[in-house]
This record gives structure tokens, sequence and C-alpha cells, in this order.
């Protein structure tokens, strides 16, 4: 683990409705573009993600540290009102 990823292992808010997961694919498509996090696996793009658009049920994304390659996981269920970050 690095000093850049460091924030990213954190806890992080539970997803519970679909204001909380815009948020966060917000943030990860900004932490994509700024080169923090390199996005190696997605069950949708995530840049297609509007506040506008429809939503699935579900959503699943594997990150990795730009600098030092640790993965994360993004699973969310909408369905069901359950996100997390691993």
């Amino acid at each position: 683990m690095c000093l850049k990823c460091l924030r990213y292992v954190l806890p992080r808010p539970i997803v519970r409705t679909p204001a909380d997961f815009y948020g966060a694919a917000e943030e990860l498509n900004s932490c994509v573009s700024r080169g923090v996090l390199q996005l190696v696996q997605s069950s949708s793009p995530l840049e297609q993600i509007r506040r506008d658009g429809p939503l699935h049920d579900h959503y699943f994304y594997v990150f990795w540290c730009a600098k030092c390659g640790r993965e994360f996981q993004f699973n969310v269920d909408l369905y069901h009102g359950y996100g997390v970050w691993e």
C-alpha cells in the first residue's frame, strides 16, 4: 500500500440510495481521470453514469492504484440499497 491509495483503504460510506451511488461514481470517475486509480474491470462504463440517466440494479468495478498496483473493488446492489468498497 502507498500513500497515494491509503485514503481508499479507509472505510467508505455504504451506498444506500441512488444519490449515494451517483456521488461515489463521480468521485471514482474523477480519480480515474486524474490517474490516481486505473479502472481494470467494470459491469457498466463508469463515465456513463449520470444523475439524469437510468440505473441498473447491480454494479461492480475493480480498480488498481496507479502507483503501487493495490486492487480495490466497488460492489453496489441498488435494488437492496447496499454498496461496499473493499
